[in-house]
């Protein structure tokens, strides 16, 4: 398991964690520099390889090799590290 993915559900299951404090930056090609951000709280699934988000009216489905980052209450907690 990803290291990435085995954080999220971390924060997402442990009740010591607050998911809504979670953000995630991941690669989207259709964003300003190629990037966007969700917050924890549009977080509706955590699958084996991918999570989803829910925007209103659909749902988004984003692959956990996106994940550029992950923040827990405003602090880097995991970086993708760049080959």
């Amino acid at each position: 398991m990803r290291e990435s993915v085995a954080l999220l559900r971390r924060y997402k299951y442990d009740p010591k964690f607050d998911f809504g404090l979670v953000r995630i930056v991941y690669e989207n090609r259709g964003a300003p520099m190629s990037r966007a951000t969700v917050e924890g709280g549009r977080i509706t699934k955590l699958a084996n390889t991918y999570f989803e988000m829910g925007t209103g009216e659909e749902t988004v489905v984003i692959p956990y090799h996106r994940i550029i980052e992950i923040e827990y209450n405003g602090r880097v907690e995991w970086k993708r590290v760049s080959i």
